[in-house]
């Protein structure tokens, strides 16, 4: 599909999709406004009504849902040891049956298909999926602390700028060195649709998932010991880079991937602030898709 024949029609066309993915978006978005659930809650549930009506979720749909807001909900409370590990586990199996795509009631909007964004690169898709943001949703909204307070957001970004800066020159260092990608300035059509949905739908999920929730529950379980630190980063490395193999399933890539993650799981370790992590993996992601090959060359 060439680049092209993306026309911002396709959403307008779509209004009741488009509105759906606005409504899942401002969710998410809400919650560094007021962090209250009668305010992400109401967007969330007008997006799960636009879904049922776009055809892009149906009822059965809501059982991994609810299954894992209830995780979430009673992870959020004081709970013994055990029920804590089963709720942790539980959660932890939903969530990668979401991001994989393993669970039945979903019908992703596929916005571009095999889009040769980059000269010798994989083709591009991208997808407006419905299942995945759930995995981080209920991570922040009821229990991944967030910045509150301009103090705050000042301290944050004293370690997440240089840390960040230095862990894109890394990333993209290795990158070329080893042939992953190559200089490719571009500015695609569909960069606002390739914003949006990179931010919310991966970026913020993602970290939610991976650092907020399996990152720091690793870490507080085992007693948060600078092993327990090193271990529950790799950990959740690990996962995040599994998850990907749906996207490249490239060694060479993966190992990057991977990489990647150690970044992004040490800013958070350092610190404790989602909003860190978020910011220096949606940073390389934009340097990466506004530079460099796109996703990655296939050699």
């Amino acid at each position: 599909m060439p680049e092209s024949t993306f026309s911002y029609l396709q959403l307008w066309n779509n209004p009741i999709s488009a509105m759906c993915f606005f409504a899942f978006g401002m969710s998410f978005i809400s919650l560094w406004v007021r962090k209250t659930p009668w305010l992400w809650g109401s967007f969330l549930l007008i997006a799960y009504i636009l879904a049922f009506e776009a055809k892009i979720a149906n009822w059965i749909s809501l059982i991994p849902v609810l299954i894992l807001f209830f995780c979430h909900y009673f992870l959020s409370k004081d709970i013994t040891r055990s029920a804590r590990f089963l709720l942790f586990g539980s959660a932890v199996l939903v969530s990668l049956g979401l991001a994989f795509h393993f669970l039945p009631g979903f019908h992703n909007w596929k916005v571009i298909a095999d889009l040769q964004l980059s000269p010798g690169a994989y083709p591009y898709n991208l997808w407006f999926n419905f299942d995945k943001p759930f995995i981080g949703i209920f991570a922040l909204a009821l229990a991944i602390p967030l910045i509150s307070s301009r103090t705050q957001l000042l301290k944050v970004l004293k370690w997440t700028l240089p840390m960040s800066l230095a862990g894109i020159l890394i990333m993209m260092g290795i990158s070329l060195h080893f042939g992953l990608v190559k200089w490719d300035p571009k500015i695609p059509v569909f960069v606002f649709v390739w914003l949006i949905d990179n931010l919310i739908f991966a970026c913020i999920s993602e970290e939610a998932f991976f650092r907020g929730f399996v990152q720091r529950e690793i870490y507080k379980w085992f007693g948060g010991t600078r092993l327990a630190g090193f271990g529950s980063i790799v950990t959740a490395s690990v996962l995040f880079t599994l998850l990907h193999l749906i996207w490249i399933a490239n060694l060479p890539f993966l190992c990057l991937v991977f990489v990647a993650s150690l970044i992004y799981g040490t800013i958070y370790q350092v610190t404790q602030s989602i909003e860190a992590s978020i910011f220096c993996h949606f940073s390389l992601n934009v340097i990466h898709f506004f530079f460099f090959s796109y996703p990655a060359l296939q050699s």
